[in-house]
């Protein structure tokens, strides 16, 4: 997609490594392109903030008149100085959205206080951003500070965090992010409420003698992946492994700026996605033991899912080597009669077959593997399945849900949607050939699966990404010449490994 424009209303600092400075090269780094509006103008080193001048309401107004006919998809509001100020940017927030049909996120960092503990703020201001501006946010990242000051609670506990972050949202933000850099365990532990969902990300605490403008960068990063049309969820897994990234890089002295390092790729430094849970949340992970048995042919290569026998009986001549069977409306007794001829069939045969989600009966007729989507995943018992030596494939849509199949070490991941299909309503869910290549990049160490929508028309733009297996369904099951359309798929799948 194209840039999108995102506007930081924010200040201006003269060591660059928060304020607005850093909003630019953050918004660069995710490829958005940044615009500015200043609202104050401070003296200020990592350690310390010497002088703040707010700039005068004229010159606040004509620099936001000056950018209304931008076509902004995002708006990511740092410093605010004066109540005057905030009563401005509200009044251009509700003129901007009256104006335009495009959706525009804004993203709120509620900055209170420095980081250096310097008082920023005139009095009155506050209570001015929550009258005033927290109806018209989207998103709002405060820290255990920030939380504690905007609703009196201290969230120390995961259930505090909860509690303080519906408090938040009843104020009129969509969405709340307590961030938990100033944790005071062995790790992190971020909370973000997204309507009625919770999501939890856990990073191990990075000792560093400067952590100047990590909030200014992770509001920014937040604004610019709502903007390029990422689901809340995934902004904040690659917000945060961002900032654990330029942690992770930064140099040894107070006096040094944090570097901004691009877009995440490194696995390693992405955080820990931990499941829905209203409090005391757990990672999801394996006891002990031999995890799940890999996949004995690697890449999968085609892949199709299919709805009966009678497909698998029509493809195993065809040298199809992987297949899933997917029973939605079978009943009981014809659904274990379906399984039993389809695990048997493919065994003789030497084919990979993965049943969907019916794993009680999987691991009962000893299958070769089962296919289990994210709300399956959470209700599986998957120590059973690992026990039983079935391989475990999984669903994924976007960072979040990546990271957390990645802390099981499944038998494969499977991406999706890479397109509009017919077989599933994936409004909202849609991947593109942008994302899949960097999942392609990320995840290293277990096969990967490109799946929905992927046709013999749109197949090389996958491909290009460095997917080796695809994994589909119409593309085969609607096909009017069935062993013609499998050969065109196993051909070009073929020739990557040539």
């Amino acid at each position: 997609m194209r840039r999108p424009k995102v506007l930081t209303i924010a200040g201006s600092d003269t060591s660059a490594g928060a304020g607005i400075q850093a909003d630019l090269m953050t918004l660069a780094d995710f490829n958005a392109e940044g615009k500015t509006v200043v609202t104050a103008l401070t003296a200020q080193t990592p350690n310390a903030v010497f002088a703040v001048e707010p700039v005068g309401n004229r010159i606040l107004q004509e620099q936001l008149s000056a950018v209304k006919h931008i076509a902004l998809r995002g708006i990511k509001i740092g410093l605010i100085v004066a109540p005057a100020q905030v009563a401005i940017i509200a009044n251009f927030i509700r003129q901007l959205r009256q104006k335009t049909a495009a959706e525009l996120w804004v993203v709120l960092d509620p900055v209170l206080n420095a980081s250096a503990g310097s008082q920023l703020q005139l009095p009155g201001t506050l209570e001015a951003i929550q009258s005033q501006l927290l109806p018209l946010v989207d998103v709002i990242t405060p820290n255990l500070d920030e939380a504690e000051v905007l609703t009196g609670l201290r969230p120390t506990a995961p259930n505090d965090r909860v509690q303080a972050a519906m408090q938040i949202q009843r104020m009129g933000p969509g969405s709340v992010v307590i961030k938990g850099g100033h944790d005071t365990a062995g790790h992190c532990l971020d909370y973000g409420l997204c309507g009625q969902n919770h999501y939890w990300l856990q990073s191990p605490r990075q000792a560093v003698s400067n952590s100047h403008g990590t909030g200014c960068r992770f509001s920014s990063a937040i604004a610019a992946l709502l903007a390029r049309d990422y689901p809340l969820k995934d902004a904040l897994t690659l917000a945060k492994a961002y900032i654990n990234h330029s942690l992770a890089l930064a140099k040894d002295s107070p006096e040094a700026n944090l570097p901004h390092p691009g877009w995440p790729e490194n696995i390693e430094l992405f955080p820990r996605a931990l499941p829905n849970a209203l409090q005391n949340p757990e990672p999801l992970e394996l006891p002990p033991g031999p995890g799940f048995a890999p996949c004995k042919t690697k890449p999968l290569g085609l892949y199709p899912v299919v709805d009966s026998v009678d497909w698998i009986t029509r493809l195993i001549p065809l040298a199809v080597k992987t297949l899933q069977i997917r029973l939605k409306h079978a009943g009981p007794d014809e659904l274990r009669q379906q399984l039993t001829e389809a695990i048997a069939l493919c065994r003789e045969n030497e084919v990979q077959l993965f049943i969907n989600d019916h794993w009680q009966l999987a691991i009962e007729l000893d299958a070769y593997g089962v296919h289990l989507g994210q709300e399956d995943l959470l209700k599986a018992d998957l120590s059973a399945i690992a026990r039983a030596g079935l391989r475990l494939g999984v669903s994924t849509h976007g960072e979040y849900e990546m990271m957390l199949a990645h802390s099981l070490k499944p038998s494969y991941m499977a991406f999706g949607a890479i397109f509009d299909t017919k077989t599933k309503d994936m409004s909202g869910q849609l991947q593109g050939t942008e994302r899949l290549g960097r999942y392609v990049r990320l995840i290293k160490n277990c096969p990967q699966v490109a799946i929905g929508g992927i046709n013999a028309d749109n197949l090389d733009s996958v491909l290009a990404t460095g997917i080796e297996s695809v994994a589909v369904v119409s593309a085969i099951t609607e096909a009017e010449d069935v062993r013609a359309r499998v050969k065109v798929f196993q051909s070009r799948l073929e020739g990557l490994t040539c």
